[in-house]
């Protein structure tokens, strides 16, 4: 199975960072997320992380 190529690692960071900002006011919270979201990025294929944003917001992702 191919890696997460860079378009897609950019297109899951913004919606978990655009998530973080409507969600979260502590800085540490949005460090927190968003390194468990790259660490998730460099394991997993896309339509697995598509399927855990999915849950993560509660709304499926496009």
């Amino acid at each position: 199975m191919p890696a997460c190529n860079e378009q897609e690692r950019v297109v899951m960071a913004t919606a978990v960072m655009d998530h973080l900002e409507q969600n979260f006011q502590d800085y540490e919270d949005h460090v927190v997320v968003e390194g468990t979201m790259l660490a998730l990025m460099e394991v997993y294929k896309p339509e697995d992380l598509s399927r855990f944003v999915s849950k993560f917001f509660h709304e499926e992702v496009v």
